[in-house]
């Protein structure tokens, strides 16, 4: 299991990043909005309680699952010590699972951050962003009210690294992730098909052989003698 935190700043292009990421890895993406936004429908406003439960949930569930991994979006104010708390409380959801965990920290200029606010693809999955005006004078006022850019140095994980993304495509922005934490896609077949492939192993006739194994007759070419040779089939396959 592995879990990337995907962090930065407001309209910075972390649930873009993470969507072009997910088409090249076998990753699922959780980004923050995927609970805001059903919340604010149901409660008619922001809930903070019911998000964070609902989240748990998934957290819990994903965690024990056999997905080769999430992708957490999260906006991360490095001076306030309950983000950091928040951070190693979900790192424990996942940690009794042998998880690896990735940091990637997106930057990018105020400027060009206002100009990702109205993107298309932005107000498409977040609807409560969709009142331009008060979503400004939100990025904004995080922006002066907390600080959601690491200083050098203080991220004290492994597999971290940090980039500027303010004139880099979400896709090449992608890319650079995948290969720089290594990250892999098993889906390389059209879907509904399926690769399975067979392991051989060769059993000494001494020790006996499984009645689903495949008898065969010696051969010259065989490392060691075997007067009545079998071998083992074992079957695997990869998924998409």
């Amino acid at each position: 299991m592995k879990l990337l935190f995907l962090i930065g700043n407001g309209a910075v292009g972390k649930m873009t990043v993470g969507q072009e990421l997910m088409k090249i890895t076998d990753l699922r993406l959780f980004h923050n909005h995927m609970t805001i936004e059903p919340v604010i429908e149901i409660f008619g406003h922001f809930h903070p309680p019911a998000i964070e439960r609902v989240r748990e949930v998934i957290f819990e569930e994903f965690a024990k699952s056999d997905n080769y991994g999430m992708i957490f979006t999260y906006m991360w104010a490095f001076d306030q010590q309950s983000d950091w708390d928040y951070v190693e409380h979900v790192k424990s959801i996942f940690a009794p699972y042998s998880t690896e965990f990735y940091y990637l920290e997106l930057v990018a200029s105020h400027e060009v951050r206002l100009e990702r606010n109205a993107t298309e693809n932005r107000l498409k999955h977040k609807a409560s962003k969709r009142d331009l005006d008060f979503s400004n004078q939100r990025l904004v006022s995080d922006d002066a009210n907390y600080r959601i850019e690491s200083l050098d140095g203080e991220i004290p994980f492994e597999n971290y690294i940090k980039i500027d993304n303010t004139d880099l495509p979400p896709d090449e922005v992608a890319k650079m992730i995948k290969e720089s934490f290594g990250l892999l896609i098993f889906r390389a077949f059209p879907q509904g098909k399926a690769l399975i492939f067979f392991i051989f192993t060769a059993l000494r006739p001494d020790r006996g052989a499984p009645s689903h194994t495949l008898p065969r007759e010696p051969s010259p070419l065989d490392p060691f003698p075997l007067r009545a040779g079998y071998f083992r089939c074992h079957t695997s396959s990869l998924y998409w």
